[in-house]
């Protein structure tokens, strides 16, 4: 067959016409049963079914593929059948190999569908078979081909053999894997709670069937609501928990950062590798730590000894989702470790998974109870560890330094009250400011609630106050870490997350009040009707215009339409570094004037780098000067060295800030912005504060069960693990 036409490059010419109505007339007896045909065109490039006539127009505009000299994809063959094998032989013998990898190339590439070829070793035989009626090929395939073939051959072959050393043995199945990583330290303990969160059947009641505090059974309602059949045969049907908690055992995860002779040398690093110049760079550097081992002399010698930090918050593990559901869980930290490995992902410690579906709440102290009995363990035993680095073993203790969370969770894990009357009112007080409540003064305050049942309380409690009436403690309980011996001498006991505060309080605040979001902007009717009856600010004072329509006059703070899309426009063009933060670009929504869908990561990248550039010329200069001092403030707390001299200045300006922005804005002084006052309180005392960030997100990647949510993120966290230790 004449291919010489495939060499022309005038496309316009009788020969080359002439060459593709003979290319298609070949081509379409081979055709799919719809008449389409792959489109060799230097565009489609085999990749699409096209219809005969669309080809032939394809072929003439574009050009035929370079090199095709053998139509294999279009019923041409790379050999001559023989008359010793006949065609459904070679069909019959080459699909039966390979069928399964044949099959999902037919089905996801249908212009392969053709009769397959010789593999090598048959081109081998052919050529030395010889004989009457025989014709040898004419042409073998090229090396490309061939080694396509040789990896359809392979397919079916084991891949490990080649990989691994002929001494490496895998398990046999998932058991033997989790025999293995449970050997390792590689693992979790089940311990089944009350529905009700009122206990856990752990220790002494581990044998119970039913909740002591609320006699709620332990097991899941279809299990402990069927009545048994006598009549039945015997059947051992296991029962399922109504509520498990997952422990994560501390001690073999602190005993593997001793594993490896890197990390067990990084572990003497604040004694060994930490610059003494007065700057506070690592919380080693902190009043906290120095206080510390002043007080444990008994602790503080061996460098190996671990300083850990508690992170415990509530999460959605199904995301966006709008069900209603928080997991908590407790992450430790080791703060041992040098700045460039401390908050690094692979030395985060999972140590609980309390499950949902509702909020904790003061319950928490119930399935705190196993990583306090551990922490109380290696603090007063310790646990004996082996040093790779220095060939030996030594005792290993470790103590708790804080606790980090957000408010809300602070009310929890403190047992401090921070609702109703004892919050902040927003009432002028001129008492005088209150002191640091010292450790005995928290003892005598919490004695009244030492004793106060969790979960489902079996009678009202007598001290419940009524309406009207004034708190009798401004206590909720005493909270759980006071059974370690060393809490009630620690400087600060809980850390509030810096970021959270920076973008669910802060933030959210300001942008939503400046853009006029609905529902998110501080200067509603309410605010307007507080600042009559207040009697300042007059200019805003809502104006009746009759028939029930009420007139808001705008206030100083407010965008109009062309500078929130200025404002809008700015961010809308933003682009970052990959790994510096998501795309910000897209939470600014230009049609409905609104930033919306930014995480707490984006809402401090906004607050500090983003909005001092976007705000200026679409607010008065008299507001955006103040709310650039707010954005500069945290972009000094949060700057990795500190200096107590800069803290004290910092503190002081903050309260200036605060009080000029109240004049500004109306209600922006709540008790959640309030907190920036303690922020630089806990600096000089903790260091610096990206060492206390809540770092919990991750987990909702794990989830891919949405029926068991902390099943899946228990069995992603130990795969997480696993991969870690073995790298």
């Amino acid at each position: 067959m004449d291919k010489s036409w495939m060499d022309i490059r005038d496309r316009t010419s009788v020969s080359y016409r002439n060459g593709v109505a003979q290319f298609l007339n070949f081509a379409s007896q081979h055709a799919q049963r719809d008449g389409t045909i792959v489109c060799p065109c230097q565009k489609c490039a085999h990749s699409t079914m096209l219809a005969i006539d669309v080809v032939q127009i394809h072929l003439v505009s574009h050009g035929i593929c370079r090199g095709y000299r053998r139509w294999t994809f279009h019923g041409e063959s790379s050999f001559r059948k023989t008359s010793v094998r006949s065609p459904s032989t070679s069909v019959q013998e080459n699909s039966n190999e390979n069928s399964n990898m044949r099959e999902m190339l037919h089905h996801m590439f249908p212009m392969h569908d053709m009769v397959p070829e010789p593999m090598e070793e048959d081109m081998a035989s052919d050529h030395v078979v010889g004989g009457p009626g025989v014709e040898q090929p004419t042409q073998g395939p090229n090396e490309e081909s061939l080694q396509f073939l040789k990896l359809l051959k392979h397919v079916e072959e084991p891949c490990y053999e080649e990989l691994l050393p002929s001494s490496a043995k895998l398990p046999k199945d998932c058991y033997e894997a989790k025999k293995i990583i449970k050997d390792l330290g590689l693992s979790y303990e089940k311990i089944d709670a009350c529905p009700n969160n009122c206990m856990l059947f752990w220790k002494e009641n581990f044998n119970l069937e039913a909740c002591s505090n609320c006699n709620h059974s332990r097991w899941a309602s279809k299990e402990a609501g069927v009545p048994k059949n006598t009549n039945a045969p015997s059947k051992k049907v296991k029962k399922k928990a109504a509520k498990i908690l997952r422990w994560f055992p501390l001690k073999p995860r602190l005993k593997r950062l001793f594993m490896s002779t890197e990390e067990a040398s990084h572990m003497k690093w604040h004694v060994d590798g930490r610059t003494n110049d007065g700057l506070m760079r690592h919380p080693a550097d902190s009043e906290a730590w120095k206080s510390f081992d002043s007080k444990y002399v008994e602790f503080s010698p061996e460098p190996r000894n671990i300083r850990l930090g508690l992170a415990a918050d509530g999460f959605n593990p199904f995301s966006y989702m709008s069900t209603a559901y928080s997991t908590w869980s407790v992450m430790l930290v080791p703060y041992n470790l040098p700045p460039w490995m401390c908050m690094k992902r692979a030395y985060f410690m999972l140590s609980l998974l309390i499950p949902g579906p509702t909020s904790l709440g003061n319950d928490i102290n119930v399935y705190l109870q196993p990583l306090i009995q551990e922490l109380k363990e290696l603090w007063d035993v310790g646990v004996e560890t082996f040093d790779v680095s220095s060939n030996s073993l030594f005792q290993m203790h470790a103590a708790l330094l804080w606790t980090i969370n957000d408010f809300p969770a602070y009310a929890n894990l403190s047992g401090w009250n921070t609702k109703g009357a004892l919050e902040f009112d927003g009432r002028e007080d001129f008492s005088q400011a209150l002191v640091v409540v010292s450790r005995s003064e928290i003892i005598a305050q919490t004695e009244p609630v030492v004793d106060v049942v969790f979960g489902k309380k079996k009678v009202n409690l007598t001290n419940k106050r009524k309406r009207g009436e004034e708190a009798l403690c401004i206590w909720k309980k005493r909270s759980i870490f006071f059974s370690l011996p060393y809490w009630e001498n620690h400087r600060l006991r809980h850390n509030h997350d810096v970021m959270h505060i920076e973008k669910k309080n802060v933030v959210d605040n300001v942008i939503g009040t400046v853009l006029n979001m609905d529902g998110k902007t501080n200067d509603n009717l309410k605010a307007r009707l507080d600042l009559e009856e207040m009697g300042i600010r007059s200019e805003l004072y809502l104006e009746e215009l009759g028939s029930d329509k009420t007139y808001k006059p705008p206030a100083c703070f407010e965008m109009t339409t062309s500078e929130k899309d200025s404002f809008l426009q700015i961010l809308k063009g933003v682009s970052v570094p990959d790994g510096y933060a998501s795309n910000v670009s897209r939470c600014a929504k230009l049609k409905e004037c609104k930033i919306s869908g930014m995480k707490s990561h984006d809402s401090h990248i906004l607050m500090q780098q983003l909005f001092p550039i976007a705000i200026r010329g679409s607010l008065l200069d008299e507001v955006s000067k103040h709310l650039i001092k707010l954005s500069c403030f945290f972009r000094e707390i949060c700057s990795k060295v500190l200096s107590l001299e800069d803290l004290e200045s910092l503190q002081k300006r903050i309260a200036v800030t605060l009080c000029e922005l109240e004049r500004i804005f109306p209600h922006f002084f709540t008790i959640m912005v309030h907190l920036l006052i303690h922020l630089t309180g806990e600096a000089k005392i903790a260091g610096p504060v990206h060492y206390r960030w809540m770092y919990l997100s991750r987990l909702k990647s794990y989830v891919r069960n949405k029926a068991c949510p902390e099943g899946c993120i228990a069995e992603g966290y130990l795969a997480e693990e696993c991969l870690i230790l073995c790298s």
